[in-house]
């Protein structure tokens, strides 16, 4: 099952399991499920920006690598 939840500019809110992620992408949230498989936590992110777009975002917070 696990858990859902929708991101927008550091604001977290929990989710049921939405019926389509679009929606959410184009109104600019990131939408995070996590759940168990085999013992081990897992994570899926569904982002609305291109890799390039959070590439660039991430520069300009000048933190580590991607």
């Amino acid at each position: 099952m696990g858990e859902w939840v929708k991101i927008k500019q550091g604001a977290i809110y929990k989710i049921k399991k939405p019926k389509n992620i679009n929606t959410y992408l184009n109104k600019g949230f990131t939408i995070t499920h996590s759940y168990n498989k085999g013992g081990v936590t897992k994570i899926q992110s569904y982002s609305p920006l291109t890799k390039l777009e959070a590439w660039e975002q991430h520069k300009k917070r000048g933190v580590g690598l991607f």
